[in-house]
């Protein structure tokens, strides 16, 4: 009975010893493949975050850009008054009417689809959405009065680019936040 018994136990050890190896393989497969896909469902959302923010910083650049534009479309038209060049004006006016208004235009249809990103900034998007409107009214005053005070459309410019690179870098460590966790 000792002998049986003792021929059970080695008959046992060899079994274990010989699966161990195979359990421990398909455990690790197991929980290697439900790692990879976390962090392939991780890796998706980080993309689509950096894509959003992306986004965002394309819409600040149209922005700034239009708004630069705007403001020396009137800077040309002003001079061209100061200097006395009349004849100039008047043949650059016809040229100019229609590019302020697609300058305006440029600046409200993008200050519409900033509110897509406004959502995702709690911290931020209030202030962001102030400033933008600040920006846009001051750009209408120009377009009805052919002009306005420079330097008041420069603070409210600044205002809006020092706003919209927090707004961004919110976008940005919300992402992050979220991979932390």
């Amino acid at each position: 009975m000792i002998v049986l018994f003792s021929t059970l136990a080695s008959d046992i050890k060899d079994v274990v010893s010989l699966t161990t190896p195979i359990v421990i393989a398909v455990a690790g497969y197991f929980i290697n493949r439900s790692v990879q896909q976390g962090n392939a469902i991780e890796q998706r959302r980080s993309t689509l975050a950096n894509q959003w923010a992306g986004d965002f910083a394309l819409l600040v650049k149209r922005i700034n850009d239009s708004a630069t534009d705007f403001l020396f479309l009137h800077h040309k038209l002003k001079l061209l008054e100061e200097i006395g060049r009349q004849d100039w004006l008047e043949d650059y006016l016809p040229k100019a009417d229609p590019e302020r208004l697609e300058l305006g235009v440029s600046l409200s249809r993008s200050e519409y689809v900033m509110a897509r990103f406004l959502a995702f900034l709690p911290n931020n998007g209030d202030g962001l959405k102030r400033a933008c409107r600040e920006l846009m009214e001051i750009a209408d005053s120009w377009l009805k009065n052919r002009g306005g005070k420079v330097e008041e459309f420069r603070a409210a410019q600044l205002n809006f680019n020092r706003l919209a690179r927090s707004a961004h870098a919110e976008l940005l460590e919300s992402d992050e936040r979220k991979t932390a966790s």
